[in-house]
């Protein structure tokens, strides 16, 4: 058996460099120095990487992806971002051994940095809590199925952002895995003859969880 079995496994990538505004390398080091032994950084052609971790030396984070694959990818691009990161993976309590579900309370933070994410229009995070072979349906007859699609569906609302989801009432099933959260949405109303107007949609989300992601 591999020594890093049953880790998170992290391919690590740094910006070229040309602007940094930060210690690129003390983060990454104190990023595993704190992730220990829950993951492990490899470099990033590594095969069966469940994220990539970019070390962005600025705002710009204008690295080169092209050539890298992974389910996700994280930018860091400061300090805080290092430090966010770090929290949001411990908090999910991430594991890739099947079968493990959440206890009532890991289920409950983990919700709470995915609506942290929403709430800052981070996409990577939100995607983040998602299963590989996620299935998403909305009420308009919209699917979406796997991770890569999802996120690519969601893309350009979150660069646009201006919306935020209010949390009305959490309904969490230890046993079966399963959440019904009801949500009011703000958003400028996208409907001719009143764009930009604030529309508020109330909803419910019904996620079922499988290895501690939304499946």
């Amino acid at each position: 058996m591999k020594p890093d079995a049953g880790l998170l496994r992290i391919g690590l990538k740094y910006c070229g460099g040309c602007k940094p505004g930060y210690d690129r390398v003390a983060a990454a080091e104190r990023i595993a120095a704190q992730l220990r032994p829950k993951a492990v950084l490899l470099p990033p052609d590594s095969p069966a990487l469940d994220l990539i971790l970019v070390m962005q030396g600025c705002p710009t984070a204008c690295a080169d992806l092209a050539a890298y694959h992974a389910p996700a990818i994280r930018s860091v691009t400061s300090p805080a971002e290092a430090d966010r990161f770090i929290e949001d993976l411990l908090a999910q309590t991430l594991t890739k051994e099947m079968g493990m579900p959440l206890t009532r309370e890991e289920i409950q933070k983990a919700l709470a940095d995915w609506n942290q994410a929403w709430a800052r229009y981070d996409l990577d995070g939100v995607m983040s809590l998602m299963h590989d072979d996620v299935v998403f349906e909305n009420w308009t007859g919209g699917k979406a199925v796997g991770k890569t699609a999802l996120a690519d569906a969601w893309r350009q609302w979150f660069a646009g952002g201006g919306f935020r989801f209010i949390e009305q009432e959490l309904f969490i099933d230890e046993t079966a895995q399963k959440v019904l959260f009801r949500w009011v949405l703000e958003w400028p109303c996208p409907v001719k003859g009143y764009e930009g107007r604030l529309e508020r949609r109330k909803g419910v989300d019904v996620m079922h969880l499988q290895d501690g992601r939304i499946i």
